[in-house]
């Protein structure tokens, strides 16, 4: 228990590096080129990231895949069969790479098209940047094998000190290109070369570390259906995330496009706050592979209890601060009058990320154990939900009626987890009802003081005094969480640490 107890922690700490990386470039770079690029051009590099990432879902979940099965056969004394894991893998990474650059290649030639009201002195450019920048994301495919190996290996901190460092100066560089030159081309040129060295870098990690070499060879049958037993699912899973926070930004664009901005920026505190979910509880898929190599798959139960338990603290703690304080957050980032705009919506996709994000322990455990094979009809139901409703929704309302769609689609997800997930991944001994009482309801109930702000709110209180009124709130849902909600061993592992931290400055 103290072993994996303390690879969670080194690999959650590793991860977090990682997301305090990414939290700075999705704060940092908007800010910059809104006050550097015009309007159009800020809009084309948004549209080509957006377009570009999309390369992304031919990943297959295959870095977590390699993660697993690396710590699976270590732990039984087999590496062989992680080397051939890892083997099928990269092959099939550099066939999803080939389909990457084809699909970015016509979407280049079809861009005119496509997005008609890209401003024409701007479109030959736009063209050479999406294929520019996807074909640079798609190359990247397959160095995913690599960070994946460093995962399984329980060696995140590489990987981290890897993909944070290139990302921290790729924000410190369009940073100071944005505000020296005012150029896309050059911003490109610059995205494009940083993330380069990034593959190179990551790969000579993995190869001094783990001595992985590759070797280009078609993998049998017997590889490639284990590949995809693991895989095929991750596959809807990704497709079902399209639908969920994919599609959103297109939807608002057709049914209120004057509120688009408001809405993407409304994304950027989501997206650090769901970013934060993989980085603190991902090191389960190690963890839980490592139980299932020894055959004490009893063990997940409780670790599902309490990872659950602690992901609805962080996120419901992480919620209350941004819908207590949203309008001064937004105003010190974009200015009062997107602020304003922007603030009702982040409210209602706030709650629909975290209602969502609950059950990131419950799939991640399923992930290390091979059983989310099991987990197909709720992530569908959750994505066809939250597009039916937004574009329904939409019509009717504008951007709130998307950003409510978020709410709906969250709730038919974990109501789905609870009623036909979960009596199908766990036998009828474990206590579900438990799970959703100890481990979602009990932390919940201790941030009901912060739900009293939706009353005080309707009352014109001097600002001072309403900013005091929201801090004592937190104060007393913090203190509630303490009291009921963080599980005895855990405070005083708590208290032991801080102790130890004054004894040191002392």
């Amino acid at each position: 228990m103290e072993r994996t107890s303390w690879i969670f922690i080194k690999s959650s700490f590793a991860n977090l590096t990682t997301a305090a990386s990414n939290a700075c470039f999705l704060l940092i770079v908007p800010a910059l080129f809104v006050r550097s690029l015009t309007g159009p051009e800020f809009a084309v590099w948004a549209l080509v990231l957006q377009i570009a990432g999309y390369t992304g879902l031919l990943t297959l979940g295959l870095q977590d895949a390699v993660g697993r099965y690396v710590a699976y056969h270590q732990e039984r004394g087999d590496p062989a069969a992680g080397r051939e894991f890892f083997d099928t893998a990269f092959w099939l990474l550099c066939i999803a790479a080939a389909i990457g650059s084809g699909t970015i290649a016509v979407l280049g030639m079809r861009l005119a098209s496509l997005f008609p009201q890209v401003p024409t002195p701007l479109l030959p450019f736009a063209r050479d940047m999406l294929w520019a920048v996807g074909l640079t994301l798609s190359v990247g495919l397959p160095f995913v094998a690599f960070s994946g190996v460093l995962i399984g290996l329980r060696r995140n901190e590489v990987v981290a000190g890897v993909l944070g460092t290139a990302k921290l100066i790729l924000t410190i560089l369009l940073g100071l290109i944005a505000w020296k030159f005012h150029s896309l081309l050059w911003l490109t040129v610059c995205f494009v070369t940083v993330n380069g060295l990034s593959y190179v870098a990551l790969w000579a990690a993995c190869r001094r570390i783990a001595g992985a070499r590759v070797r280009f060879r078609i993998p049998n049958a017997e590889s490639l259906r284990e590949v995809w037993s693991y895989c095929g699912t991750m596959l809807v899973w990704q497709i079902s995330m399209l639908m969920i926070t994919g599609l959103d930004v297109i939807i608002v664009g057709r049914v209120d496009f004057p509120a688009l901005p408001a809405y993407s920026v409304a994304l950027v505190p989501v997206a650090l706050l769901t970013g934060a979910m993989p980085a603190l509880f991902s090191p389960l898929l190690q963890v839980g592979a490592l139980y299932a190599a020894r055959g004490q798959e009893s063990q997940l139960g409780p670790l599902l209890e309490r990872s659950t338990r602690l992901a609805t603290i962080v996120l419901a703690g992480a919620a209350a601060m941004l819908l207590l304080f949203d309008r001064e957050l937004l105003t010190a980032w974009l200015g009062a009058d997107l602020a304003a705009k922007a603030a009702p919506i982040l409210v209602l996709v706030v709650i629909g990320h975290t209602v969502r994000q609950i059950g990131f322990p419950y799939t991640t455990l399923l992930l290390s154990t091979n059983r989310h094979g099991q987990l197909v009809m709720s992530p569908i139901a959750e994505g066809v939900a939250n597009v039916l409703t937004a574009v329904v929704a939409g019509r009717a309302f504008g951007v709130l009626g998307v950003a409510a769609a978020v709410v709906v689609g969250s709730a038919v997800g974990q109501l789905l987890n609870y009623y036909y997930n979960l009596p199908r991944t766990h036998d009828k001994s474990f206590d579900r009802r438990g799970l959703v009482a100890r481990s979602v309801l009990l932390p919940i109930l201790c941030f009901v003081p912060v739900l009293m702000w939706a009353l005080i709110s309707r009352f014109d209180l001097a600002e001072y005094l309403s900013a005091a009124v929201r801090v004592a709130l937190l104060l007393i849902s913090c203190g509630l969480v303490w009291r009921y909600a963080v599980a005895q061993e855990e405070k005083h592992a708590v208290v032991t640490l801080m102790r130890g931290n004054s004894h040191h400055h002392a």
